[in-house]
């Protein structure tokens, strides 16, 4: 990997693209050399994403070990242009699949907030806030569950297999986020939509109780006993709401309702349940997220021996030297009209011009005089009962 810019806030590594979800994008994605960190999924690097226009956008890659990466790699590329073309803000979904040190690595804009696991440590959520989470990932389970290839209109249902307190993140607006979709997608390859659901309820569990709900027993009607007892114990929610955990947590598949009808019963019941709403509870525990002035990326205009002399064109301007000393990433972009003033050439001689304006005026006078002779001979109203019968 060559060395692709230099900034202010340290060097950029232009990294090869494998694969993108939409093959129309020009986006440049770079490497920040920085210290790499071992995460869940394998190990992580700060990145950017330079689009066409110039902005930049905080990104994030993950390169898998060797052994997962020739495990999922094939699931990986046969979902990202599905996923990715969903366009949904809860789904975490990857851009595009890189080649990292020869690892196989996957690339992501970067997610603002905090995990459930890490919020949890500070004790259970309010039951309306939980609900909303529990909504905003019904929603995006739901766009998961009915994924398209766009080219083919063919159906790729992709449940997500992993819903858990490690996996979702808000942000102190109340943004909520299934991270690395593609990659849990693909670890749980062959999960069913209903095991997305029955994971949604365990969720909601978790987050009311601050307690992970244990695995159900093997026997269908000791499950039933174990949930319907978990559920009875719960405080703040409302019994419409303990009936849709009860049968999103029933342990026979076929029996839980549909990820959309859980979306809109989870939309009936918020206004009835006690706490706070999702976005003042995570401005008051997460905060609301630092303003930050967008960055752009746009090179400086080169300067030409039509702009100025020639000599002044190889010395370069004042003001480009002094962008090109400051140095960042974000030079400024100079803009300098030409030196030499242009006169603005007349197409039409001046006689040619002024016998033109003198005709125009002879014609409006020679009409103004017609319509004056018309109406003191025959009157206004005739004049215009004449007009409408021509």
């Amino acid at each position: 990997m060559d060395t692709e810019s230099q900034s202010s806030s340290g060097a950029f590594v232009a990294l090869e693209v494998l694969a993108r979800w939409d093959e129309t994008s020009e986006a440049v994605y770079s490497l920040k050399e920085a210290t790499a960190e071992v995460g869940a999924l394998g190990i992580e690097y700060p990145a950017r994403a330079v689009d066409p226009g110039g902005v930049v956008r905080d990104m994030r890659v993950v390169v898998l070990s060797p052994l997962e990466a020739s495990n999922l790699r094939g699931l990986i590329h046969d979902r990202i242009v599905a996923l990715g073309a969903l366009r949904n803000p809860i789904i975490g979904a990857a851009e595009a699949t890189l080649v990292v040190d020869d690892g196989y690595a996957l690339i992501s804009p970067v997610v603002q907030g905090k995990t459930l696991d890490h919020l949890l440590e500070g004790g259970a959520i309010p039951a309306r806030a939980a609900a909303e989470i529990a909504l905003e990932i019904a929603w995006g389970l739901a766009a998961a569950h009915a994924a398209v290839l766009p080219d083919q209109i063919r159906p790729m249902a992709i449940p997500h297999g992993r819903i858990d307190s490690h996996n979702v993140t808000v942000s102190g607006l109340g943004e909520v986020v299934l991270t690395d979709y593609n990659v849990h997608a693909a670890r749980s390859s062959g999960a069913s939509k209903p095991d997305d659901i029955y994971g949604l309820g365990a969720l909601f569990i978790h987050l009311v109780t601050a307690d992970p709900l244990p695995p159900p027993p093997a026997d269908p009607d000791a499950a039933r006993d174990a949930v319907h007892e978990d559920i009875a114990g719960l405080s703040g929610i409302t019994d419409e709401l303990r009936a849709l955990m009860t049968e999103m947590l029933d342990p026979d598949p076929e029996r839980r309702p549909e990820i959309r009808s859980v979306a809109r019963r989870l939309r009936q019941v918020i206004p009835h349940q006690d706490g706070l709403w999702l976005s003042a509870w995570a401005e008051s525990v997460i905060g609301l997220p630092a303003r930050q002035a967008p960055e752009f990326v746009m090179p400086t205009p080169t300067l030409v021996t039509e702009d100025y002399g020639p000599d002044e064109a190889s010395e370069g301007n004042p003001a480009e030297r002094k962008a090109k000393s400051t140095g960042g990433g974000n030079p400024r972009l100079v803009k300098v009209g030409r030196k030499r003033r242009s006169s603005v050439q007349v197409r039409f001689s001046a006689p040619v011009l002024i016998g033109g304006l003198l005709a125009a005026l002879l014609f409006l006078g020679g009409g103004f005089k017609l319509a004056r002779f018309y109406i003191d001979k025959h009157g206004l109203y005739d004049m215009f009962d004449g007009m409408g019968e021509g």
